[in-house]
């Protein structure tokens, strides 16, 4: 080949070359940019029917049910007179009853009413709470009942996955407050709270239309109990198909 003419392609080669090197770099970096946008949209999506699924079990089956939960602080103590049961004879109770002492009880003992009654219209004032253990590891026992209870048809590893909801996870339209277990102060006796819930993490099928969750309530020695709840989507909305109740308090 004639070298003038070698340089004249080269001359336009280049430039195409550089043309075309830019498109596959934009190219690339389309692609990834849509691969981004696309994970992206599916973790909002999924985190909104995670929300919406955590929001209907709440609502349903916890939050708008009545709870005596665990009992409030002791009221305060009556006034002590312990001479009224060492009476030996009729005189001395009668001595006793005419004694400042036995007015003084009287007094007191009216008083006592009163600040019964004062404590029993502030603990009434007090908005009960629920505290949830965001944590969605559930125990080794739990899981083999679940396993048991669902059978070898489903994949149950999403049980196995460690992860920790949030107070904000759920839309409360119930009659209590929500509060983070860990961040729950039991030395505050304005503070009643009526139980503990926890959910596990949720199971989903391949179109994402079918899922399983697991909910554990505590309310007192004997109080609570297991749910294993299987909930369908339809028409855009998650609707709960089946309970199960695993155990019981």
């Amino acid at each position: 080949m004639n070298i003038t003419r070698y340089g004249e392609c080269l001359k336009y080669t280049r430039p195409l070359t550089l043309i075309i090197n830019h498109l596959k770099k934009q190219t690339l970096f389309s692609f990834f940019l849509f691969v981004i946008i696309t994970l992206s949209s599916c973790s909002e999506k999924n985190s909104r029917d995670e929300k919406e699924i955590l929001s209907l079990i709440y609502n349903t089956k916890i939050g708008n049910q009545e709870h005596f939960g665990s009992p409030p602080p002791v009221p305060p103590l009556p006034p002590d007179f312990d001479k009224l049961n060492e009476f030996g004879s009729k005189e001395e109770a009668k001595q006793a009853l005419l004694s400042e002492d036995w007015t003084a009880y009287v007094a007191e003992d009216s008083l006592y009413e009163n600040r019964v009654e004062a404590w029993k219209m502030k603990m009434r004032a007090v908005p009960r709470k629920i505290l949830f253990n965001t944590a969605t590891q559930i125990s080794e026992y739990y899981k083999e009942m679940i396993k048991e209870s669902l059978g070898p048809k489903y994949d149950l590893r999403f049980l196995e996955v460690s992860r920790h909801w949030k107070v904000s996870d759920i839309d409360n339209q119930g009659n209590y407050e929500i509060l983070d277990l860990h961040d729950f102060d039991e030395i505050k006796i304005d503070t009643i709270h009526v139980g503990i819930m926890q959910f596990s993490n949720i199971g989903f099928n391949q179109n994402r239309d079918i899922a399983i969750l697991y909910s554990d309530w505590n309310c007192g020695s004997l109080c609570g109990g297991g749910h294993l709840f299987l909930l369908q989507k339809e028409r855009g909305n998650w609707k709960i198909v089946e309970s199960m109740n695993l155990w019981v308090n």
